[in-house]
């Protein structure tokens, strides 16, 4: 038995690890080769979805939390990345890249693909062109970042759209070239933020809204609903940069990955209703944080923390740590260097 509520999936140097935010269970290994990532839970708590392998070898694989060999979901000779479970737990929506470069490596300049797997029968297809998908709470879409022209970062000047679980009604939501090219008019903030390109999107949980990172000059994250309206920055990062952003389960909070100009990552926590932002890590209080991810009844945050980047031949230090929804730490549930990527699952 997992134990309520659920356990903390996290990657160690590609292992995959489990650990119990009440404490009651042994951090334990499920998954000891080293080459596997990107751990998630299926919405019942009962198995994993982990990419194993590296390149083109990688591939989408379930694993029981018990441990054991699991059962191989794709095998196409490219690298599957990206992968995000149905609301129900029968299909797997993941990202392809078209081509390779040479080599057999990722190249920025080749487009990527949305496909879609049904777990029980293996079945896969092509939904559409691009990235980072996303599920409304009904399982009847998918919200993602279309391709646009590509530089040395991926795609640019591209938008967020919505297709149908079923292929069709493929529709643009909101493009780079609808983001107000001075937030002062708007928004108060003295910033022309230059937005080159959007991505990960999330739906809320009542599916009114949508998030999306924002990149550029001044990076951000963006709610707005399935028209593109009401569009509202969170977490802008003048000269900096941000991460994905991940909606609390009821809805109420955004815990957002940011790089300000500091160059140190922080999770930045908005309270919705009252727009007020806690910031989680920083140069004040000594340690980097990343990663969160919500406990499943939105009372906990937890975070991968670091100290700042290595001088002087420091070694870096990580550790999985709790915090309440108002930054407070609650304390380190384990440390051990090369933590990354945490998911917290349901008890089943």
């Amino acid at each position: 038995m997992l134990g309520r509520p659920g356990l903390l999936a996290v990657e160690r140097a590609g292992r995959i690890l489990l650990v119990d935010p009440e404490r009651q269970l042994p951090t334990r290994t499920i998954v000891a080769s080293p080459d596997n990532t990107a751990a998630r839970w299926s919405p019942d708590g009962r198995s994993l979805l982990i990419v194993q392998g590296l390149g083109p070898a990688a591939e989408l694989r379930l694993v029981p939390p018990e441990g054991g060999p699991g059962r191989r979901l794709t095998s196409n000779g490219r690298p599957e990345r990206g992968a995000v479970w149905s609301p129900h737990g029968d299909r797997v929506a993941y990202v392809l890249p078209r081509a390779l470069g040479p080599g057999g490596n990722d190249d920025p300049a080749e487009p990527e693909e949305l496909w879609l797997l049904d777990v029980q029968t293996g079945a896969d297809r092509k939904l559409a062109d691009g990235f980072d998908p996303a599920w409304s709470p009904d399982g009847h879409w998918l919200a993602y970042a279309s391709n646009g022209p590509r530089d040395q970062h991926g795609p640019r000047e591209n938008a967020i759209r919505i297709v149908g679980a079923d292929g069709q009604g493929d529709r643009q939501v909101l493009a780079v070239t609808d983001l107000p090219a001075d937030l002062l008019p708007s928004f108060g903030v003295p910033f022309r933020p230059a937005t080159v390109r959007l991505r990960a999107p999330g739906w809320s949980p009542d599916s009114q809204q949508l998030v999306a990172s924002a990149d550029g000059h001044t990076s951000m994250a963006l709610t707005f609903d399935e028209r593109g309206q009401g569009l509202r920055p969170w977490a802008i990062a003048f000269e900096g940069g941000v991460g994905r952003a991940r909606w609390s389960p009821d809805g109420t909070r955004l815990a957002i990955e940011s790089r300000p100009a500091t160059g140190l990552d922080v999770v930045i926590v908005a309270e919705l209703s009252s727009r007020r932002e806690t910031t989680i890590g920083g140069p004040t209080v000594g340690f980097q944080a990343f990663g969160p991810t919500w406990s499943p009844d939105g009372r906990r945050l937890a975070a991968i923390v670091t100290n700042p980047p290595a001088r002087h031949g420091e070694p870096r230090e990580s550790a999985l740590r709790l915090f309440a929804t108002d930054g407070a730490a609650l304390g380190d549930l384990v440390a051990e260097p090369g933590l990354r990527d945490p998911d917290w699952g349901r008890a089943p």
